[in-house]
């Protein structure tokens, strides 16, 4: 899926648009991938962003997480979310996924 559009707002990477989501399912055959993590750029929207790609039918999450999410190895450490944010992140679009069925 495309990143978004650029913001004109301070915070955000680029604007993810997950709306696009049920669009791409209908016109191509693969499955529908969001990356909360690089889409927006901070570990902080990270959740609210997967819940949403998660509502609009995505159907795989690709969210960059890390033991030391503030010092460990990654693109970009601040866009990673620690272990227990990733559990709960999860729990949370698999109860959205459950009502998708």
């Amino acid at each position: 899926m495309p990143r978004g559009t650029l913001p004109s707002l301070e915070g955000y990477r680029s604007h993810p648009d997950e709306s696009i989501t049920p669009l791409l399912k209908e016109k191509s055959w693969a499955p529908a991938v969001f990356d909360p993590s690089h889409s927006v750029g901070k570990a902080l929207y990270v959740e609210t962003c997967s819940m949403a790609a998660v509502a609009y039918g995505a159907d795989s999450l690709s969210i960059e997480a890390n033991i030391d999410s503030v010092t460990g190895f990654g693109d970009n450490p601040k866009q990673a979310v620690n272990l227990e944010a990733f559990r709960r992140l999860l729990e949370k679009c698999e109860a959205i996924w459950q009502l998708r069925s």
